[in-house]
């Protein structure tokens, strides 16, 4: 993490930082504005979409790419519930 402590000004820094994170696999969990709730933010993944001739097959790909991690995040979610 010796990339994060320069002299660059705070915001250049977490953005830096937050593209890490995100790069590694991890979703931040951001506020909603004027609401006391939070959310799951998209982050790239592992596994690409493939891309298909059609637009809609292709758009049904990218979706399902998420699928695993919306079924874990709901699992969680049940078991705290």
């Amino acid at each position: 993490m010796d990339q994060f402590q320069s002299r660059d000004p705070p915001k250049l820094r977490l953005r830096a930082f937050r593209a890490e994170l995100n790069r590694l696999g991890f979703v931040r969990l951001q506020n909603v504005p004027d609401s006391d709730c939070c959310v799951f933010g998209r982050c790239a993944d592992r596994a690409k979409a493939q891309t298909y001739d059609s637009a809609e097959a292709t758009g049904i790909a990218a979706l399902m790419a998420h699928l695993p991690r919306v079924m874990a995040v709901s699992r969680i979610v049940h078991h705290v519930r």
